[in-house]
């Protein structure tokens, strides 16, 4: 007897899903529960008509994991994504994927590049082009990875949006964006007030701009990968 593939349920713990997720070491990505967790998150969008993605924290699991199923039906695997620039802009029209149906309109890059690992890239990572609504989907889930659900970034479409005119919804928009100006003003406030929040900006800023490609990095060597490698497993240890 075949054995069956159990379809686990959706996690929509709002205050769960906005703990940032953790990073997956390399050390851990060798182990079992990672294939676990991705054919967990393929199993239960394959079994979904509606769903086109799916995050590790959407299953409850707090890693840096998601999944996109593609017009084809293939679904693939994204870990410790990052992406590393961007370009193009515009505004998106998006539901948040597996929690409910309320639509959003939130800026998206038109076209992205980004790298990640999968489980059967350990060593090295990936490198890929989107654009489109894959690209959309790719930006969601990201957020979803940091702990920025669609509502906290994008204006809700209210009843009657359709039938306003042109103008009323740029005037609607314009509003919309100035608000994203003035809350980001007022969280790096707070951050330039807190010493330890200041310390975290610099991390972020420095991620920003590598996701922008204003920094360059040069890739490890064969030799620097088997020490990090080593070196988490020495860490593991620690921890078991």
């Amino acid at each position: 007897m075949a054995k069956k593939n159990y379809v686990l349920k959706i996690n929509k713990d709002k205050d769960f899903l906005r703990q940032r997720c953790d990073e997956v070491s390399m050390g851990y990505l060798q182990q079992p529960a990672v294939k676990k967790l991705v054919n967990d998150i393929k199993d239960t969008l394959l079994a979904s008509k509606d769903l086109v993605a799916l995050s590790a924290s959407q299953l409850g699991k707090n890693e840096r994991v998601f999944c996109i199923k593609f017009a084809n039906g293939k679904v693939k695997e994204f870990i410790n994504p990052v992406i590393t620039k961007t370009s193009g802009s515009h505004l998106s029209r998006e539901t948040s994927i597996g929690l409910d149906s309320t639509e959003y309109i939130v800026p998206r890059a038109d076209e992205i590049i980004a790298t990640y690992q999968t489980t059967e890239m350990i060593d090295t990572c990936d490198m890929n082009k989107f654009s489109g609504a894959v690209a959309e989907v790719f930006q969601q889930m990201n957020d979803m990875l940091n702990g920025v659900l669609l509502e906290d970034i994008g204006l809700e479409i209210i009843d009657g949006w359709d039938e306003a005119s042109a103008e009323e919804r740029e005037e609607i928009i314009k509003m919309y964006l100035e608000s994203l100006e003035k809350r980001k003003a007022l969280v790096e406030k707070q951050i330039e007030e807190n010493p330890d929040s200041k310390d975290m900006n610099k991390a972020i800023e420095f991620m920003k701009q590598l996701e922008a490609g204003k920094i360059e990095t040069m890739p490890f060597t064969e030799e620097e990968l088997k020490q990090i490698a080593e070196k988490e497993k020495e860490l593991d240890k620690e921890h078991e």
